[in-house]
């Protein structure tokens, strides 16, 4: 719904900008930020390479209390063992992002329309320092002015 409910652009072919049109343009709009990127992996060595590993009755590990040095598995495997699932990046901001999408989407699908423009940003290169993504997106808002 989103992307057919509102105005939207690509930034820099990643970079993702929508905009909910609200009631009094007098208004001053309101901008949520998140970025879609992970950390990269690295080199480290992957202890366990098996393909779809699924195994949601494990007994869940400990608390994690010191950085590895190693994946346990592979980095974007998704992997679900030891009570956790195993994902690069798989919590960093995409709560954010997913709710700022989920919110939108249930404005619009209520039929609400909010009284000043809300816009959602989101990056893609946050992670190595945002030169193609929320750099761009900002000269696009400056370029809106």
């Amino acid at each position: 719904m989103v992307y057919q409910h509102t105005e939207n652009v690509e930034v820099n072919q990643y970079g993702l900008v929508f905009r909910l049109k609200g009631s009094n343009p007098a208004l001053e709009p309101v901008l949520f930020l998140s970025h879609m990127d992970v950390v990269p992996p690295g080199d480290a060595d992957i202890k366990n390479n098996e393909d779809n590993i699924f195994r949601p009755d494990d007994k869940p590990l400990e608390p994690v209390a010191k950085v590895a040095e190693d994946w346990d598995f592979a980095p974007f495997s998704g992997a679900v063992a030891n009570g956790r699932i195993y994902g690069r990046g798989a919590i960093d901001m995409k709560g954010m992002l997913f709710s700022l999408l989920e919110a939108m989407n249930s404005l619009i699908k209520n039929k609400q329309t909010p009284q000043r423009d809300i816009y959602l940003a989101f990056g893609f290169d946050e992670e190595v320092g945002g030169q193609k993504g929320a750099i761009q997106i900002a000269d696009y808002f400056k370029k809106k002015d």
